[in-house]
């Protein structure tokens, strides 16, 4: 039966995983997926650290309105 595995893995996937949900859906998912300390590890103003568990990557946010966006700091 072509599909029914696709539906079985959309069955399981976390709601943030899902792009069928809004924005606001998936990211109330993920942040009541989240401990404290990883809430308050993604508040780090230059790079916030991975969350492996939740398939969250290390990124940096930082930038500053007087200037505009000063640095996209994209980490690889």
């Amino acid at each position: 039966m072509a599909g029914s595995g696709q539906q079985a893995l959309a069955d399981t996937a976390p709601i943030y995983l899902d792009r069928h949900y809004s924005p606001q859906e998936r990211a109330a998912d993920l942040v009541s997926r989240m401990t404290l300390a990883e809430k308050a590890s993604q508040m780090n103003s230059s790079v916030s650290p991975a969350i492996p568990r939740l398939g969250i990557a290390q990124y940096g946010w930082w930038n500053e309105a007087l200037h505009g966006v000063a640095r996209e700091q994209l980490v690889n």
